[in-house]
């Protein structure tokens, strides 16, 4: 730097001092406020050091959007049940005692199935079960396959894998409990049933997933349908135990009343899906647990296929029963 401009520099800072002690108070004030803006002060630092500085420029505020509201799915809420809904369910009472189907309806279901333990278990008595074969398999005998694939088992995985994907956590056995002995399978179902309840006890649910079977008078199996939507659904039956004599069944009224409501649910959404529901003075392994069913998935009549849509028209039913039901 030449002495010419140092000498200039060093003037103008001596005239500056002068004038802030000479002029001080609210001046003062003003002039350090004006020294402080960004143009002045640049220029009295190129003065000093004679290098050129440019204020930087403001960076921008990013604009913060609130974000919306989240949208919650609808909180699923238990099934209201009217006395419009008493005149669906039919009855076949075999037992000589009476069913106040209004007041079964009337009575609240408290539960949930929706939990991270499993709520349901499906299993098969007559596991071996098929139907009037219309697709490629081996049968074991007339109407019964060991095939997993295409027989009873086959049905209960399409229930299991619906009620799955919809939050519902369930065990599904596929045990043949009827091969190798046929009379033997309640007592085997039985001991099954047993285990998973000890081992979860938070199963509320318990389906026994079955075919019927019934010949005309020609000796043919008959079918049970109905068209729903254009297409042929098998018929459903719910088969139930009832306490009669020296069966001992004491929760029989919890398992009933479930049958009920499921019944007329079923028919409320697909009329004529339910044949008459079944009782009889047996126990069907039902004492085990409440929330016990027995469902006759059409009939040997029938085919898979048929079966299957029916069991999706099932699956909807307890879906919607998932959390319980009021009455209204």
């Amino acid at each position: 730097m030449d002495v010419h401009k140092r000498s200039l520099q060093i003037g103008l800072g001596v005239i500056l001092c002068a004038l802030v002690f000479r002029l001080g108070g609210g001046i003062a004030q003003q002039l350090a406020a004006t020294i402080g803006r960004p143009e002045v002060a640049s220029t009295l630092l190129f003065l000093e050091t004679g290098r050129v500085v440019r204020a930087a420029e403001p960076e921008p505020v990013p604009t913060v959007q609130a974000a919306p509201e989240a949208t919650l799915p609808p909180q699923p809420e238990p099934v209201v049940f009217t006395s419009s809904d008493i005149g669906k369910v039919k009855v076949n009472n075999r037992t000589d005692k009476a069913i106040d189907v209004s007041a079964l309806l009337q009575s609240s279901l408290s539960w949930d199935l929706k939990q991270d333990a499993p709520t349901v278990l499906i299993y098969h008595t007559h596991g071996t079960e098929s139907y009037t074969k219309t697709e490629d398999y081996k049968e074991s005998s007339s109407y019964r396959t060991r095939d997993n694939g295409y027989n009873m088992v086959s049905i209960g995985t399409a229930v299991t894998e619906k009620l799955t994907k919809a939050g519902i956590t369930v065990i599904h056995d596929t045990v043949p409990h009827d091969y190798p002995s046929y009379d033997g399978s309640y007592a085997a179902a039985r001991k099954s049933i047993q285990q998973y309840l000890a081992e979860y006890p938070s199963i509320r649910l318990v389906l026994d997933l079955h075919r019927d079977a019934m010949t005309d008078s020609s000796g043919k199996q008959m079918q049970v349908a109905v068209d729903v939507g254009g297409e042929k659904a098998a018929q459903m039956m719910l088969v139930m135990g009832m306490q009669t004599g020296s069966v001992s069944y004491p929760n029989w009224k919890e398992n009933m009343a479930l049958a009920v409501k499921l019944h007329a649910l079923l028919e409320r959404h697909c009329p004529g899906i339910m044949r008459p529901l079944c009782i009889r003075p047996q126990r069907f392994n039902q004492d085990l647990s409440s929330g016990a069913l027995l469902i006759e998935m059409g009939a040997a009549g029938n085919t898979r296929q048929q079966a299957l849509k029916s069991a999706d028209i099932l699956c909807d039913a307890i879906l919607e029963l998932a959390q319980g039901s009021v009455y209204q």
